[in-house]
């Protein structure tokens, strides 16, 4: 499936038409970069096998120990999401 320019694969079709129904809801944030570095204030490439479900949000992490400090730190979510609209123009298009 590609949505929103990128490319999705899914496990099952049923996996597939659920995220069809909601897709905000299965989307990593910060479009898939490393959230601890967004909260430093930069994009940074992330394994999506490093990842952490926070309520119902998925981030994903280039490494454990980035993992390790956002999950830590609350303020540095809080700058991540602050960050965000300010990182996002880093993002080659």
């Amino acid at each position: 499936l590609t949505h929103a320019g990128a490319v999705w694969r899914f496990a099952s079709a049923a996996n597939r038409d659920a995220f069809l129904d909601a897709p905000a809801l299965y989307e990593p944030r910060f479009a898939g970069f490393d959230a601890s570095a967004v909260g430093d204030g930069y994009v940074a490439d992330a394994d999506p096998r490093r990842h952490a479900l926070i309520g119902t949000e998925l981030f994903f992490f280039r490494s454990e120990e980035s993992r390790r400090r956002f999950l830590a730190d609350a303020g540095l979510r809080e700058k991540a999401r602050t960050n965000w609209p300010t990182v996002t123009r880093q993002i080659a298009r």
